[in-house]
């Protein structure tokens, strides 16, 4: 380990040409991989004792699951809850309502269990009136334009007693690196106990301003936030920014593995990876058995180490910020060669 460090350090030192600020990063990125290989005391055990936990799991005649229910039977079914010790990711292009759904699991996780929501790129003004939406079921432009009806007042009056009884924590981190995000879950867990960590987006915890060097640190990141899941015992999901390519793809334009923005290890480190798409955004008015598109949307599990790859159809009310499960259900997901070749290089 010790010689991989100076390896790299000289490798940072003999280069030439590298602006201060991006020599700073690369030095802390140096740090961080040997922080992490100082730190692994992993021993390796037998088999007996590999297997013990999931052996006795499957013998104990107990049908309820560790696992936090989101609301949405369909998705708790396919993906198999949001377990302890498990990582999920949620992507989708900018509109499709990522935030939206996790905020609509988000609520429902937290009337049994600790939820800490890590927001960013939405003023925190905002984000209220979207939760009040989802809870309320009145519409946040509403709100906003300040068009209440007495009757509307009336409801949102008598939804105090909901909202506080909501274990629903919420963090500003803007600003906030891997580590601190770490030391917050923790303290959360202890006052609070937290047993859902929701991080919008994932891509803000990343500083640097270089393609190479964001991969790298994203990489990073995705390691510690899956390392956190496993020693914490909290079920974590990140929200995913895309890339600009799923805009260019001809055709549906349902997003892939490939479109995950600047790391090929989100979907190395994720035990689960889902797509939220609505065709409607892309003017997409039906689907090719001639079905209406409006208000729908898909939920593509195009990852899942417990279950099989699925296609969920959700309903969707942008005016009421909130999306429900549709009665019209396919579990059929048509995955081309090149995807399957994609997914299977991950295994």
């Amino acid at each position: 380990m010790v010689s991989e460090l100076l390896k790299n350090l000289q490798s940072l030192i003999t280069a030439e040409n590298i602006p201060e600020e991006e020599l700073l990063v690369r030095l802390k990125l140096i740090v961080q991989q040997a922080e992490l290989s100082t730190n692994d005391d992993s021993k390796s055990i037998d088999l007996k004792s590999f297997i013990a936990p999931a052996l006795q799991k499957a013998l104990t005649l107990d049908l309820t699951s560790n696992g936090l229910e989101t609301g949405f039977n369909r998705i708790d079914n396919v993906v198999g809850f949001l377990s302890p010790g498990e990582l999920s990711i949620i992507a989708g292009r900018p509109g499709m309502g990522t935030t939206t759904l996790m905020l609509n699991m988000a609520i429902k996780c937290a009337e049994n269990s600790g939820v800490l929501y890590f927001y960013n790129d939405a003023a925190q003004h905002v984000l209220a009136n979207r939760i009040l939406s989802v809870i309320t079921g009145i519409s946040s432009e509403k709100m906003i334009r300040n068009l209440l009806s007495p009757e509307d007042r009336t409801i949102m009056a008598d939804c105090e007693k909901q909202i506080n009884a909501l274990k629903l924590h919420l963090h500003d981190s803007n600003k906030m690196g891997i580590n601190q995000l770490r030391q917050k879950c923790e303290q959360a867990i202890q006052e609070h106990a937290i047993k859902l960590v929701i991080i919008d987006p994932l891509q803000y915890l990343c500083k640097s301003n270089t393609r190479n060097h964001r991969e790298f640190e994203l990489t990073y990141i995705c390691k510690e936030l899956k390392k956190m899941a496993k020693e914490l015992s909290i079920s974590v999901v990140a929200i995913s920014q895309l890339s600009r390519n799923v805009e260019y793809r001809g055709g549906a334009k349902v997003p892939q593995l490939s479109d995950l923005r600047e790391s090929g290890a989100i979907e190395q480190e994720a035990d689960n990876v889902a797509f939220l798409y609505r065709p409607s955004y892309y003017n997409i008015t039906e689907d090719e058995f001639g079905h209406s598109t409006a208000n729908t949307a898909e939920l593509h599990i195009a990852k899942n180490t417990t279950g099989p790859l699925s296609c969920i159809q959700l309903k969707h009310n942008n005016t009421f910020t909130q999306f429900y499960e549709s009665n019209n259900i396919t579990n059929d997901f048509t995955i081309n060669d090149e995807r399957l070749g994609e997914i299977s290089a991950f295994f």
